[in-house]
Parts: structure tokens; sequence; C-alpha cells
């Protein structure tokens, strides 16, 4: 029950992977796009994971592990975290660019003409919130799966896709705010309460950051009982 304990840092998580609601729609279409429809992007999201998931499994793990450098799971959360964290930042980052560029200022969404700037700067917190899923959601499974008892593996699953839920709700709650003059925060606000809880989750969490802590499905001592004794028997 403690690895689920992770599962609930994941809902602030969530509000920065992509941005909230409809924003980063609201966005794009203050934007150029040459035609290109303002939800183009979004197709970004599963590519970048396609392409990073074989990079990850099949040349940086494995670089990593031969160094012995491989990230434990916190560690990788830990990473992921940090990533959607930027992800934020740029997308409230591209908003004030927006703001900047508009004709009519801080009330872009509602301005008859677009800001002069292309809606490809979506891309970066597209791919990095992307990239984030592959080092966060991709580990919180494994966490799930391997931490659990057979017959409550569904059960844990099924907690950590309600976080999921949790973020959708919190989402619902904040549309009268999703709106100019806004939407920097929108998109920062949720960026900085991510860096705090990624601090928090790091010293929370940092004692199961041990791939046998998961994988042997052990408590952190006898994890370390287990490797003094393997070093005593090399």
């Amino acid at each position: 029950m403690e690895a689920c304990g992770i599962f609930w840092f994941y809902p602030i998580y969530n509000l920065n992977h992509g941005g909230i609601g409809s924003v980063p729609t609201n966005q794009g279409a203050s934007m150029i796009t040459n035609g290109a429809p303002n939800d183009l992007l979004n197709n970004f999201n599963p590519v970048t994971i396609m392409v990073t998931i074989p990079i990850l499994t099949f040349v940086i793990y494995p670089f990593l592990e031969r160094r012995r450098l491989k990230p434990g799971p916190i560690t990788r959360m830990t990473i992921g975290f940090s990533i959607a964290t930027l992800a934020g930042i740029v997308g409230a980052l591209v908003q004030w660019k927006v703001y900047q560029l508009s004709p009519c200022g801080t009330h872009a969404s509602s301005c008859d003409n677009v800001a002069d700037i292309s809606i490809w700067w979506q891309i970066p917190n597209t791919a990095l919130s992307a990239i984030s899923e592959c080092f966060a959601n991709v580990t919180a499974y494994e966490v799930a799966y391997a931490r659990s008892p057979d017959s409550m593996k569904g059960l844990a699953i099924a907690i950590f896709l309600f976080t999921a839920a949790l973020s959708s709700a919190l989402g619902e709650i904040l549309i009268p705010v999703i709106t100019d003059p806004w939407l920097i925060w929108i998109w920062g606000a949720p960026a900085v309460a991510l860096a705090v809880q990624t601090v928090i989750f790091w010293f929370r969490f940092k004692h199961m950051n041990s791939e046998n802590y998961f994988a042997d499905n052990v408590d952190p001592p006898q994890v370390e009982e287990q490797q003094v004794l393997f070093k005593a028997e090399a």
C-alpha cells in the first residue's frame, strides 16, 4: 500500500501534461496556423512516445546499466515530473509570447486577429509532455503491477487510473478561470505546484529507489540485507 501512495502525486502531474482542459487548443487558436488545424499537434504526443520508448529501452537504459548508472524507479518518476514541470513552463512562456504579439494584448483568445507566432511553437510543450510520460507513467504502471498481490493487481492499476479522473475533475472546476487574461497562470501555476511536489516526492519515496524493491515485492530493509549477503558471497 505504500507504493500506492506514490499515485496520489499524479493528479498535479497530469495537470501539467499538455495543459488543463482546452488551454492548448485555445492557445493554438490565437496563433498562426497556415492552414493546420489548431489541434493537430496533439498527434505529436503518441509519435514522440513511440520514438522515445525504444530509445530509452534499447539505447539509454542499457548504456547506463553497463556503467551501473541506471536510474531507479523513483528517480525515473522524478525525472518525469521534472520534465512535465519544464513542459508547463514552456507552455506559459509561449502564452506570454502570444499575449505580447497579439493585436488585442492579453485578450488574444477573443481577438479577431491572431498573434504573429506560429502554432508549431506548441511542439516543445507537446514533446516534453510525451517524454515525461515515458518516465513517470510507464514506471507507475510497473509499480502498480509489481508491488501488488496477484489478486489485487487490477485494483492497484485502477487506483492509479483514478488519479487521472481526479485531474480531469480538477480541470472541470478550473474551467471558469480558463480565460484571458489569466492563461499564463493556467500554464504556470500547475508547473510551480509540480516543481514543489517533485522535491517532496523525491525525499518522501527515495528509500524505495531500488529495482529489487519493486521486482521482488520486498521491503527496503530486506533489499539492503539481500544486497549485503550478495556482496559477502561474492
